[in-house]
């Protein structure tokens, strides 16, 4: 007996073993497969350019027929594309690439779902197929249903055989090829005395806006070719080409050179006698000994408040207004396209950002034959979730969604970097298998370029975005929301908050004539913006940060505004109110606030990150991050009406807002 039970004790102890042994197994490779999303990454390297290698200066355009075209690489036609797990999705429009009807397979923007998967093979864009010894099809060029292998101007990207002596196309980072495209100016002479330059800033080319960072104002020119402190203005003449240590002013050609050598004042001068300027660690450094930077002036003393309208010139380095942004004039020019509408008639409002006053049209049904209705959920949503180093609260809110919405929505996080977590955590975020966790490579990536980068990497129709500290509770009102989107025009529904925070806002000037943004809380209520067709919903400008929102109605919009890494809030509601995009804040549709970290899920009681520091950073920007929003939208002031419950007391300002 006492044999048998020996053998039967030691069977045990083997199987409890071998369980153990699964579970460690399960538990490892669990961890690393999540650590596939939990890898240092640089975020700016999801944007790419499809080029034609057989052609340096070729690469793919975009017709206006949403065709997919041969074009030059110059900034008009390149267009950025985020490359992810086999699908292309243009970042101007949100659609993705795809097949046309028709035999020659020839390629054009469409709606995601119908997307052409392609994998690299060779540095060669390839259409993915089951069976690997099916004929393989390369993205090419055909014109009149031929396999071109020299590709041409204007002739379509299709589909061709791989085997076919056909032009090859390529994924390049968008960054290496604005580095290629820029094409100089003439040649400006410069006096024999100059020594070349030897700086690696000198190899810079490019068309810039000159912005002092802090405060993000920009140097401008007087009609006197004074330069001195300014609004980034659009409109305005501002944009320098910078090639070898000179700045020359695209729209008078005339270069940056100094008034002379009491003051050091900067104005624009003729060319040969520019001064040598070089851009180097923020600051814009001048001469040889390179002791004298560009700064804002008051009473011929650097100023770190630069005001607008003061002059510009030479001091001594390491001053706080002499850090120096170059902003790229393209991309400057298209994060500002809503300063550029024409203005309306109106004398009382006479600044760019009045044109945005006008309020789009009451949200309407869709037509029945244009409803697309959602199935099952996670097809058509995903949550988007910017963090900064608090994987612990991004648990708890993940758990959540899997109980109170559905197991396999998609959950895509960006995370402040460099660091690499511990084993331990890492074995909570793999408890989430549909949650794609993304560390940046830098320290402080910010909201609004976390967001944005987030956004890009959405396949579904809809997302809903989420703070780290937000919770989906079980009453959440979420699919009805989406039964509303799916059938209106709906751009973006807002949950509700605590206090009637949703409200209008609007551009005026105040009382001494100067540009102000207001944000009067409640007006969706007050003013009577109810939906016809919804009781519980009321158009509104601005929500608070929960809310669902179309994908690409946000990325044709360019996502939030990469400038701000705080304060982007109402800059990304301006943007869809610029763009004609519909808004409405909903009181069945709410999540849940939560910043105390006593009741994290998992017995994690604690955050993995400073929080003394963090808030101190926190409250430096703040300032910062508030004038660069002002001085985005060329305004003096952000001031807001009312706050708790509707307004109705100031009927002088609700009778100004427009309707």
């Amino acid at each position: 007996m006492s044999g048998r039970l020996k053998k039967y004790q030691l069977g045990k102890l083997f199987l409890l073993v071998a369980i153990l042994n699964s579970l460690i197994l399960f538990i490892y490779f669990r961890t690393e497969n999540q650590t596939d999303l939990l890898r240092l990454i640089n975020l700016d390297n999801f944007q790419y350019v499809i080029q034609f290698s057989d052609k340096d200066n070729l690469c793919v355009a975009v017709s206006k027929m949403n065709t997919l075209i041969v074009g030059m690489c110059h900034m008009n036609s390149v267009k950025p594309f985020v490359f992810d797990k086999g699908i292309l999705r243009s970042l101007e429009t949100g659609y993705c690439v795809g097949e046309e009807p028709s035999n020659w397979r020839l390629l054009q923007l469409t709606t995601c779902e119908y997307a052409t998967k392609l994998t690299l093979i060779n540095n060669t864009l390839v259409q993915q197929t089951r069976n690997h010894h099916q004929q393989q099809f390369c993205v090419s060029v055909s014109h009149r249903g031929k396999a071109l292998l020299h590709p041409r101007l204007g002739a379509s990207a299709a589909l061709v055989p791989c085997y076919k002596a056909a032009s090859r196309t390529s994924l390049v980072l968008q960054t290496k090829i604005l580095e290629d495209i820029w094409t100089p100016p003439p040649a400006v002479s410069l006096p024999p005395e100059m020594t070349p330059c030897d700086s690696p800033a000198c190899g810079m080319v490019g068309r810039f806006r000159i912005q002092f960072s802090y405060e993000g104002r920009c140097l401008g020119v007087t009609e006197d070719n004074k330069l001195v402190v300014s609004f980034c203005n659009p409109q305005e003449s501002q944009a320098f080409f910078y090639s070898n240590g000179t700045f020359t002013s695209v729209e008078r050609a005339m270069c940056i050179g100094v008034a002379n050598s009491d003051s050091k004042e900067l104005i624009l001068t003729q060319c040969d006698n520019s001064a040598r300027l070089l851009y180097l660690d923020k600051e814009l450094r001048h001469g040889r000994t390179r002791k004298h930077c560009i700064s804002p002036l008051k009473k011929s003393v650097a100023t770190p408040t630069p005001d607008l309208g003061a002059k510009v010139g030479l001091v001594k380095c390491q001053r706080p207004a002499t850090s120096i942004e170059l902003l790229e004039e393209t991309e400057f020019l298209r994060a500002r396209a809503a300063l550029m509408l024409p203005l309306p008639h109106n004398e009382s409002c006479p600044f760019p950002a009045c044109a945005i006053n006008k309020r789009p049209d009451f949200p309407k049904l869709l037509p029945k034959e244009e409803v697309r209705r959602c199935g099952e959920l996670p097809e058509c949503l995903t949550v988007v979730v910017k963090t900064a180093r608090r994987p612990y609260f991004v648990v708890r809110l993940a758990q959540s969604v899997k109980v109170n919405l559905h197991p396999d929505v998609p959950i895509i996080v960006i995370d402040d970097g460099p660091d690499q977590y511990t084993l331990e955590v890492m074995e909570q975020i793999g408890m989430f298998p549909n949650m794609r966790y993304i560390i940046g490579d830098t320290e402080d990536i910010g909201i609004a370029a976390g967001r944005t980068i987030a956004v890009q990497l959405v396949k579904t129709r809809y997302f809903l975005n989420l703070d780290d500290d937000h919770t989906i509770p079980q009453n959440s009102g979420l699919t009805k929301i989406i039964d509303l989107m799916d059938t209106s025009d709906l751009s973006v529904v807002g949950a509700r908050g605590r206090t009637s925070w949703a409200g209008l806002i609007d551009f005026l000037p105040d009382e001494e004539g100067r540009p102000i943004l207001r944000q009067l809380h409640g007006t969706c209520v007050s003013k009577s913006q109810l939906l016809s067709f919804n009781k519980l919903c009321h158009r509104c400008d601005l929500t608070i940060n929960t809310f669902l929102a179309r994908t690409q109605d946000v990325l044709q919009v360019g996502g939030w505004s990469k400038e701000l890494k705080i304060s982007e809030h109402v800059d990304i509601f301006l943007r869809l109110k610029a763009n004609g995009k519909k808004v409405a804040n909903c009181n069945n549709f709410q999540s849940v606030h939560d910043p105390s970290t006593g009741n994290l899920i998992f017995g994690m009681n604690v955050t993995s990150f400073d929080k003394k520091a963090y808030r101190k950073l926190r409250w430096n920007r703040t300032k910062q991050m508030g004038n660069r929003f002002l001085n985005h939208w060329n305004i003096h002031k952000f001031t807001k009406v009312g706050g708790k419950g509707p307004l109705g007391s100031n009927k002088t300002d609700l009778d100004q807002i427009g309707s």
